[in-house]
């Protein structure tokens, strides 16, 4: 049994970083990309006619060939990325030392009604202001100075936040940068961002129009594969490898 709140409509899936992780999360609207949806066209035009994005038309066309074929975007990680990674674990550690705090493992949230997922890295389940989560950066030591000094929220995670209350139902996210090459009273930076239930209605709006795009997207090629040739339909099924999605529901 889980030992986090789930709300209603949304289903637990597997912890954060694990095959099965990767694998579920696989062909949908996660949280970490929201930023790409919610980007706007360049041109006016665009903007009236409420087209996507160069942006968030690219992450569209990935999240459905992922979706084909079963793999992640092409590219590896820099070593900025994997010391990130490498480090997160210590970042819970020592945020839960300095909070008193049980940070429970991040793990994949699914709204049950579509193709929106959201990972937070870390529930907590007890505190003054409610169950909340908890969002950790490593980043390169020039990008964790510039927090430390501001003691704000990164204009780049503001949408990766909010969506994740949005999807976890919680009402407060502390955001957290790490940096060890730092002296230990400047390492941690933690910054409590509450709900921003504007931000979140207009969201909800922009990500759900998007996530229905998408799945036009995926019935397209489910309705080439029910029309293909004896041939073509083994090629294509070859293809959707691990695809599961039901355009239906």
């Amino acid at each position: 049994m889980s030992t986090i709140y789930i709300p209603p409509g949304i289903i637990e899936g597997p912890k954060y970083g694990t095959d099965a992780w990767k694998e579920a999360r696989r062909g949908r609207v996660t949280a970490s990309r929201f930023g790409d949806v919610m980007s706007e066209p360049r041109s006016k035009a665009a903007k009236d006619a409420g087209l996507l994005s160069e942006t968030a038309s690219g992450y569209m066309m990935e999240i459905v060939a992922s979706a084909i074929t079963g793999e992640d975007r092409v590219g590896g990680k820099s070593a900025a990325m994997e010391r990130g990674v490498d480090k997160e674990s210590d970042a819970i550690d020592i945020y839960a030392s300095t909070k008193f705090c049980t940070v429970e493992p991040g793990r994949l949230l699914l709204k049950s009604d579509g193709l929106v997922a959201a990972t937070p890295d870390g529930f907590i389940e007890e505190d003054e202001d409610g169950p909340g989560l908890l969002e950790v950066k490593c980043p390169e030591s020039r990008t964790h100075l510039r927090t430390w000094f501001s003691r704000q929220l990164p204009e780049e995670y503001i949408e990766q936040v909010h969506g994740q209350m949005w999807v976890a139902g919680r009402e407060w996210c502390d955001f957290v940068s790490f940096d060890d090459r730092f002296p230990a009273p400047m390492r941690l930076v933690v910054i409590r961002v509450y709900r921003d239930e504007d931000l979140i209605q207009a969201m909800s709006t922009k990500v759900g129009n998007f996530e229905a795009l998408v799945a036009e997207k995926l019935a397209s090629v489910r309705q080439f594969l029910a029309e293909a040739s004896p041939g073509e339909e083994r090629a294509v099924q070859d293809a959707l490898g691990s695809l599961t999605f039901d355009a239906e529901g």
